[in-house]
């Protein structure tokens, strides 16, 4: 355009062609899948993804490689496993939260056990690898005093399910000794909840959403409306501490041996 027309101007103009594109290609995707049998991109999407992918994606083993062994793997190497799986996984997640809660409202039976409230309040339950119970091995049976403070200071976070203190001032993190059983808790965690849901032990996440950060039995009794959930947690809680105390136990021994040289 000419010198004399402002920048401003001429760049609106100039942004009108990618513009017109865009507009036009679009129109043209909507008029395909008008033509066949799904009637839109919405239906495609949801039909041949996303519907799919709950399956998978809510089912015992794929629930067992995404936030079981993934989430504990990439804590390992002192990555945020949990922000990586989420950012994969949870619309996946979140679609089976929704899908609970309808039925749930229309008093239908509820199709999915793996959904958002699920995951926080029973594989992440205290944090990843569900730590309580090494927090309080470390605050209250540790010799070592680097263990005995580390472990009065994460007990408190991680009651409400955060333990960035205890995965990284442990260290879990490139830990070969504690990465076992922060492997395994969460493995069974899964296991044992997903099987009482399952065969209809104790009741199923209704799709109320329920802050991370509430504690167990509370998390568990709200997200499902039923106390058994909350009775779980602690049962799920106290596994976790008898897989964590031999590991713990040799822990505390090179710490208290490193500090007394």
């Amino acid at each position: 355009m000419p010198d004399s027309v402002p920048i401003s101007i001429s760049r609106s103009f100039t942004a009108m062609i990618p513009m017109g594109v865009v507009v036009i290609l679009f129109v043209v995707i909507r008029m395909i899948f008008a033509m066949t049998p799904y009637g839109s991109v919405n239906e495609f999407i949801l039909n041949v993804l996303q519907l799919p992918l709950l399956g998978v994606g809510t089912s015992l083993l794929g629930t067992e490689i995404t936030a079981g062994f993934f989430n504990t793997f990439f804590w390992i190497f002192g990555i945020h496993g949990t922000l990586v799986v989420q950012s994969v996984m949870t619309p996946i997640w979140e679609a089976a939260k929704y899908a609970n809660l309808a039925a749930y409202q229309s008093g239908l039976e509820l199709p999915y056990i793996v959904t958002t409230e699920y995951l926080d309040h029973f594989v992440f339950l205290t944090g990843s690898g569900l730590t309580l119970p090494l927090c309080a091995m470390c605050a209250f049976k540790s010799k070592s005093e680097q263990l005995k403070k580390l472990g009065k200071l994460a007990l408190v976070p991680s009651i409400f399910n955060v333990n960035e203190p205890v995965i990284y001032g442990l260290p879990i993190v490139m830990n070969p000794v504690m990465a076992i059983p922060f492997f395994i808790t969460p493995i069974l965690s899964i296991l044992i909840s997903y099987l009482a849901m399952a065969w209809n032990i104790v009741g199923r996440p209704t799709g109320v959403a329920v802050p991370f950060t509430t504690p167990a039995p509370f998390g568990g009794f709200l997200i499902t409306g039923d106390i058994k959930v909350g009775i779980l947690q602690i049962l799920v809680l106290l596994m976790a501490a008898v897989i964590y105390y031999p590991f713990f136990k040799i822990w505390d021994k090179k710490c208290y041996e490193e500090e007394s040289r």
